[in-house]
């Protein structure tokens, strides 16, 4: 929204819809993932998530100008999109092979 009114990327404090609990929630919920989970493809969707989230929240570089900035962090943030739903799917299927093998009789 700021870019919208201002035209300057990245200049200002992050909005508290952004920058708030749940977000910083998300990310560890993340962090703890890629560093826990035994599933390689689970752990690598994680780590790229962590790596686009990251990048979405970069301000213009130096040389950059304000509109590539946007560009590059709406891409970033477009791509955590994608990744989130592959995250969750994965971890849906972890979970429906554990049940279907979990040895109910114990």
């Amino acid at each position: 929204m700021e870019y919208q009114q201002s035209g300057l990327w990245g200049r200002g404090v992050l909005p508290k819809e952004i920058g708030g609990e749940a977000a910083v929630s998300k990310i560890q919920t993340f962090h703890r993932l890629r560093v826990r989970v035994l599933d390689r493809r689970l752990r690598s969707l994680c780590e790229e998530w962590l790596s686009a989230a990251s990048g979405s929240a970069v301000p213009a570089l130096r040389e950059e100008d304000d509109r590539e900035a946007c560009l590059r962090a709406t891409k970033d943030w477009q791509r955590c999109f994608e990744l989130y739903t592959d995250v969750v799917e994965g971890i849906g299927a972890r979970l429906r092979h554990l049940i279907s093998t979990w040895d109910h009789s114990a």
